[in-house]
């Protein structure tokens, strides 16, 4: 790491204040009602984290242009990032500005004024070997985009129905996987192998990802984007697959931290609830009462519109 001025770290500031200082006058509709149930926590971790990823932004250098080479992709992919958070606050401000407006998707990303510039710093990190910026963004991650989902889940109980989003362009499909087999390259290349041992079994394409119908009626499984849903028909089924197909947004979201979400996954879902469930204290106790679980439930039902397992 090293210090000094970074130009396009206050390129990168610039590109993120502007259209939060025009949305500060074009808010959503009953937007304020939902800042009072803050999680004090969130806010905390959020503040830090703008904190510390602006401060770092400028004061190193490691995030200016140098000569070219493999590496300046992370680069390319942050500014691309801030590009489509650019577009997103343009198709926002033209829009009707309700709350299903700032919490939508845009070019298959979910909750994209939150997640593209957690995601495009975090790039921007990278780019620099900047281990400040780094944790910086993680904290920022947690905190921001932790509290907008809690205000989308607060939206989201007062809807009556879901509408069954909009299926893929061509375009979608393709930053879709190639985000994948890049960013989430090390979850795809293991998704793929289990891809091979099912390969006997039921396949299709499920919006973007490739679906396949193992063997297990409750147990599913997401990695890049492959998932595997269960055996099984009916309302579970829909559910599964659509709680599946939002662990493959995570993995859109965290690139090679996936991981995090599988270990943490796998713990809940194979050791800690099963045992939770055997109690008569848990024995209602919902899956998705662990974050990582409601947070796939969440994403998948934004990006397909339809009813996820809860």
């Amino acid at each position: 790491m090293h210090f000094g001025f970074s130009y396009v770290g206050l390129a990168y500031i610039v590109m993120l204040m502007i259209p939060n200082l025009i949305w500060a006058k074009k808010k959503p509709v009953d937007y304020d009602k939902y800042v009072k149930n803050e999680s004090k926590v969130l806010l905390f971790f959020e503040r830090a984290g703008e904190i510390l990823v602006t401060t770092a932004a400028v004061i190193f250098a490691d995030f200016n242009l140098r000569a070219w080479e493999l590496w300046t992709l992370w680069l390319c992919a942050s500014f691309v990032l801030m590009i489509l958070y650019e577009l997103y606050w343009i198709r926002y401000f033209r829009s009707a500005r309700t709350l299903k407006d700032q919490y939508s998707c845009f070019c298959g990303v979910p909750l994209a004024g939150a997640s593209l510039p957690v995601a495009a710093f975090l790039l921007l990190g990278f780019y620099g070997k900047n281990l400040i910026m780094i944790v910086a963004v993680v904290l920022l991650g947690i905190g921001h985009i932790g509290i907008h989902l809690a205000h989308c889940a607060e939206a989201r109980s007062q809807e009556e129905q879901f509408v069954k989003a909009d299926e893929p362009s061509k375009l979608t499909r393709f930053l879709y996987l190639f985000v994948q087999f890049t960013w989430g390259l090390g979850q795809t290349i293991i998704g793929f192998l289990f891809f091979l041992i099912h390969i006997a079994r039921p396949h299709r394409i499920y919006r973007c990802a490739i679906e396949t119908k193992w063997k297990n009626r409750y147990a599913g499984l997401s990695l890049g984007p492959f998932i595997f849903v269960p055996d099984n028909e009916g309302d579970y089924f829909t559910g599964a697959r659509v709680h599946e197909y939002g662990h493959t947004v995570q993995s859109l979201i965290m690139g090679p931290l996936y991981a995090i979400v599988g270990v943490i996954s796998l713990g809940w879902g194979s050791i800690l609830y099963p045992i939770l469930k055997g109690t008569k204290k848990y024995k209602d106790l919902l899956y998705t009462k662990c974050f990582i679980e409601y947070w796939a439930s969440w994403l998948g039902e934004k990006a397909t519109g339809e009813k996820a397992v809860w």
